[in-house]
């Protein structure tokens, strides 16, 4: 199954759209903005009042949201930065930020996540999965990864960010073109099967025989 990604990066807004041409009615949409704040602006993203109201709003705390993780790696609450000398976070790192910090040192993620799976009798459950489930707990260790792993990126020039998205960049290219020659390769043997069956089925068979094979996945 192949899952086909579109993004958008203009900091401090981003969005990401994802499809399956398999599920010609599935798209998943994440809109993120970033902002130094708390997380206190309303409608940050514009929505109109029939949106607002079909809106259920969380706030994401990556101490205290789901139980943390036994990695150390990812787990916020026993991480220490060798770095900066942040961490480990308190049940309370939210509010005690709150008081001491300055605002400039703060950023807030707002993220709109919107999901469409329009197949009947199907729609409200999977919907509420994603929403529910698999975009939580991936939104949520990404977050709890970005906090652990700050000694990577600690002193990063924008050289250096740079040098890092093209080496990205090559990699992934690099994947991708080894996944289209697989894919390639599997399109032409499944032909060169089919191409087989139907010699081997039709010798005997009247010429007024007609096979069709269908492949379904039960969803």
């Amino acid at each position: 199954m192949k899952i086909e990604e579109e993004a958008w990066n203009a900091y401090p807004y981003t969005k990401t759209r994802y499809r399956c041409p398999f599920i010609e009615r599935f798209v998943l949409e994440v809109e993120t903005c970033y902002q130094a704040d708390f997380g206190t602006q309303e409608n940050i993203f514009n929505l109109k009042p029939q949106e607002l109201e079909q809106r259920v709003v969380e706030y994401l705390d990556i101490v205290q949201s789901q139980p943390l993780p036994d990695q150390p790696a990812e787990n916020p609450g026993s991480f220490h930065s060798n770095r900066t000398g942040r961490g480990p976070l308190q049940a309370d790192w939210f509010e005690q930020v709150k008081k001491t910090a300055r605002k400039e040192t703060i950023m807030g993620a707002y993220k709109i996540c919107r999901v469409e799976f329009r197949y009947l009798g199907m729609q409200s459950k999977c919907e509420r999965f994603i929403h529910e489930i698999a975009l939580r707990k991936t939104i949520l260790r990404a977050h709890r990864q970005a906090w652990c792993w700050q000694d990577e990126y600690q002193g990063l020039t924008l050289a250096d960010i740079r040098r890092l998205e093209d080496e990205t960049q090559r990699e992934l290219n690099r994947r991708m073109a080894q996944f289209q020659n697989q894919d390639g390769r599997l399109t032409i043997n499944e032909n060169n099967n089919e191409t087989n069956e139907n010699s081997s089925t039709t010798i005997n068979e009247p010429l007024s025989t007609k096979h069709s094979r269908q492949t379904s996945v039960d969803n």
